[in-house]
């Protein structure tokens, strides 16, 4: 089969943080015109888990890595992390690499040049979107209202922003 997308970002993440990772996800997604690769919903059943991620990083724009001890901990974290500053690197066109402190935890070696965005912090949405959407050439639009989703009062987010309070201790 033909590739036929390009991806506005890929979400690296340790699988036990998948229902986080894919929170975040859909936030962006409902809040923007951004798509993300998410491994569980996009990947091609069948290749091999090298080959997919090869393909989500050539694939996307930005990578967003979302760090928790347990991905930085795991070799494969760690892995995904090098590949993806490698990646972006050798590219011919410019990629963009975002970690978002999911807890605390050492920050990689090969992520230690940008300090990572936590959310709960001020500006912390407006900050990912202005991000993703800058390297993706799209602007932020009004989030279409959705169930699940939180109205916070998040300074900075785009006007109408639902998302999920993912901060610690934030509601779930």
């Amino acid at each position: 089969g033909k590739d036929r997308e390009v991806y506005d970002f890929v979400l690296l993440y340790h699988q036990d943080d998948q229902e986080k990772a894919f929170d975040i996800l859909e936030t962006i997604e409902n809040n923007s015109l951004l798509r993300g690769f998410f491994e569980a919903r996009d990947a091609i059943l069948g290749r091999s888990i090298l080959d997919e991620l090869q393909r989500s990083l050539e694939l996307s724009r930005n990578v967003v890595c979302l760090l928790t001890r347990k991905f930085v901990e795991e070799k494969w974290g760690n892995y995904r992390v090098e590949n993806a500053v490698l990646t972006r690197l050798i590219s011919e066109k410019q990629k963009n690499v975002v970690s978002v402190m999911v807890e605390e935890c050492v920050v990689p070696t090969a992520l230690q040049d940008t300090p990572p965005l936590k959310p709960g912090e001020q500006w912390y949405w407006s900050v990912l979107y202005r991000s993703l959407a800058k390297h993706s050439g799209l602007q932020s639009r009004p989030a279409r209202q959705r169930q699940g989703g939180y109205l916070l009062q998040t300074p900075g987010c785009p006007a109408g922003c639902v998302h999920r309070d993912l901060s610690p201790g934030g509601r779930r």
